[in-house]
């Protein structure tokens, strides 16, 4: 779903104490509770997860010193012109964007915005940094198989910003190879309808996550029976490129599947030896049935933490 972005909002230090104006007033319920995604999927977390596991996110890029990363986050490099084309990967999502890529990054591993604070952050950037919002499906390729190829386990991959209707199966076959080399690969929806069209979209291995919103309604009804599951994505709150201390919260499908994310690296840290399939699963098993309103044909299943 393509990502919308509402307002900035100062960023508390706390796990999850964190400050949220709406209206011009202090939401007491966040300040108490924590972020609402969190609180929904069975958080807030008291204990930071994911140790020992890796998160690769393929995006936009990622501010790696943006202070919710706790010097957590690297690069590994831009693959739209290479594999990498340099060891750049900073967040180059351009304006009005906050950072995509950054914000993704936080709502999966972040300390005070995401589900595993522990989890080891690489960024792989498949966005040119021309001003384009559009990323690069070849791109896309390069980064899978270099995760393929040199990646660390137990891991799991997010990817966010990538949907393309077309016959080619060269995302597709880079995923299969991936996920037979152990890698769990968790896809947004990208709020496009009938996902069997759409490529990383339609690939069955895959998680493949929509966004819900407060009061548990399924953002569109159009994604079919081959949806994995939905998560929140509306008003996520988490961490944006401007600063080290930037923040925005934003709507979309983009900002559901590193929540899903996270739970896989929660997962991971507890169970390092799990397949991609075990993984996907434990997923649809822990998930919360009969949640949600709105969902069409797609199954109703609510993210939930698993262990």
């Amino acid at each position: 779903m393509p990502a919308k972005h509402r307002w900035n909002v100062p960023m508390n230090s706390a796990r999850h104490g964190l400050h949220v104006f709406i209206g011009g007033s202090v939401s007491a319920w966040m300040l108490l509770q924590g972020p609402w995604n969190l609180v929904r999927i069975g958080g807030p977390f008291a204990t930071a997860g994911g140790r020992g596991v890796h998160a690769y996110v393929i995006d936009t890029g990622v501010r790696k010193t943006h202070r919710d990363f706790g010097g957590r986050a690297d690069w590994v490099g831009d693959f739209v012109g290479g594999a990498p084309a340099s060891p750049d990967a900073d967040d180059c999502d351009p304006p009005p964007s906050p950072g995509h890529g950054t914000h993704v990054a936080s709502i999966l591993g972040g300390a005070s915005f995401g589900v595993a604070a522990a989890v080891r952050i690489h960024a792989l950037r498949i966005l040119p940094c021309n001003g384009t919002t559009r990323t690069d499906l070849d791109a896309v390729v390069r980064a899978i198989d270099w995760i393929t190829k040199n990646g660390q386990r137990p891991a799991v991959v997010n990817v966010s910003p990538a949907r393309w209707q077309t016959a080619d199966r060269a995302i597709d076959d880079a995923v299969r190879r991936s996920i037979a080399a152990g890698f769990t690969y968790v896809v947004s929806a990208g709020s496009v309808p009938e996902l069997t069209k759409f490529t990383p979209q339609r690939i069955p291995e895959a998680i493949v996550v929509g966004s819900a919103s407060r009061d548990d309604r399924a953002v569109q009804d159009e994604y079919g029976p081959t949806l994995t599951l939905f998560a929140p994505g509306v008003q996520i709150e988490a961490a944006g490129r401007a600063d080290d201390r930037a923040t925005f919260s934003g709507d979309g499908d983009s900002y559901a599947a590193p929540l899903a994310a996270g739970v896989v690296a929660l997962y991971l840290e507890r169970h390092p030896a799990a397949t991609p399939d075990d993984v996907k699963r434990a997923l649809i098993a822990g998930a919360t049935a009969g949640a949600l309103t709105h969902v069409g044909a797609a199954p109703n299943r609510l993210l939930h933490t698993i262990r």
